[in-house]
């Protein structure tokens, strides 16, 4: 008996350390892949350039630069003609805010930054509000109704699609209101921004519905027994109470969906535009089909150019997250001091 109840004991140790062991790794091996995107985009984005007349005649990375710096200096030594060497940081104020350029040393990112500005505020400025009064609606009629149940499934639904379906579903939409085939009808910004607000009601509305639930009941019981209206417990209690928590929540998401690229290339970017987007009648491209479209082509130069704006999408990322973390400590802090 005594060992069998060893033996069980021995089992649950190594039971125990064998989940430890998975959850270490669970949480750790996304840190380190990560990590490891973030040096190689870093390796990518800076390096020893050579210029002859403006020109970049040659590139290489960082890792290539402090390995092979003997070679390169050689391979620089039996260049002809008069040539410039310099070590690089592509990833520059000038590079941020310069236009694009049929020339490597001298284009920037300046138009698919602003282009991808344009498109995630026209689509919060459409996807806000009817996600919001959708979202009012399920938490006043969600435990009566039952079609408010499917809808709310349906939503669930939208949100694991993929969005390139939404990028084809939109283009036959707008192709046939602009009465254009093909492409050439929606590639505007406007059209961009309405594409963007389709993916984003869905996951506004969901999120919305949530943090409007956390608000407690005995807050509303408590409205409704003095005599308020609802639309008076909505705006006076419910809002004031989650509309923080709501914005955070939104800050989550425009950082998530600020790397869609699918949905835009199915629309029909457009490839190379000379200045950032002026209107919502002007063509777009947007930051990463900007990195896709550097790093398609054959030069490597430019695929140091794709890795600099992939590095500086991920800190815009890293930031707008972190800007919502900290955020919410406050907020859920602040909720505890006043119980």
């Amino acid at each position: 008996m005594r060992n069998r109840n060893r033996d069980a004991v021995v089992l649950r140790r190594r039971i125990d350390a064998i989940f430890g062991n998975f959850v270490r790794i669970s949480v750790w091996g996304p840190l380190l892949l990560v990590t490891f995107m973030i040096l190689t985009l870093v390796d990518w984005s800076m390096g020893t350039v050579v210029m002859e007349d403006g020109r970049v005649l040659r590139h290489w990375k960082l890792s290539e630069s402090v390995i092979g710096a003997s070679d390169i200096r050689e391979e620089i030594a039996d260049m002809e003609g008069e040539v410039s060497t310099s070590f690089r940081f592509w990833l520059n104020p000038r590079f941020v805010a310069g236009n694009p350029s049929s020339s490597p040393q001298n284009t920037g990112l300046w138009a698919g930054l602003a282009g991808s500005l344009w498109i995630i505020s026209v689509g919060l400025a459409v996807s806000f509000p009817a996600a919001l009064a959708t979202a009012l609606w399920l938490d006043r009629v969600r435990k009566r109704a039952w079609f408010a149940r499917v809808l709310q499934v349906a939503l669930s639904l939208f949100t694991r699609m993929p969005h390139i379906v939404f990028g084809l579903c939109a283009m036959a939409l707008f192709s046939r209101i602009t009465g254009a085939g093909g492409f050439s009808g929606s590639r505007t910004i406007g059209h961009a921004g309405l594409l963007m607000g389709l993916i984003m009601i869905p996951k506004l509305t969901l999120m919305m519905e949530e943090q409007l639930a956390s608000t407690p009941d005995s807050i509303k019981h408590a409205s409704y027994a003095l005599g308020a209206s609802w639309q008076s417990v909505v705006f006076r209690q419910v809002l004031p109470t989650s509309i923080e928590l709501i914005f955070i929540g939104t800050l989550k998401l425009l950082a998530g969906l600020l790397g869609l690229a699918s949905p835009f290339i199915v629309l029909g970017a457009a490839s190379f535009v000379v200045a950032a987007p002026a209107s919502m009648r002007d063509h777009f491209i947007t930051l990463p089909v900007q990195i896709f479209q550097w790093a398609l082509r054959p030069d490597s130069v430019y695929r140091s150019l794709a890795a600099s704006a992939a590095l500086f999408m991920a800190l815009v990322v890293f930031a707008l997250g972190m800007a919502a973390f900290i955020w919410r400590k406050r907020v859920l802090r602040r909720r505890e001091g006043l119980r």
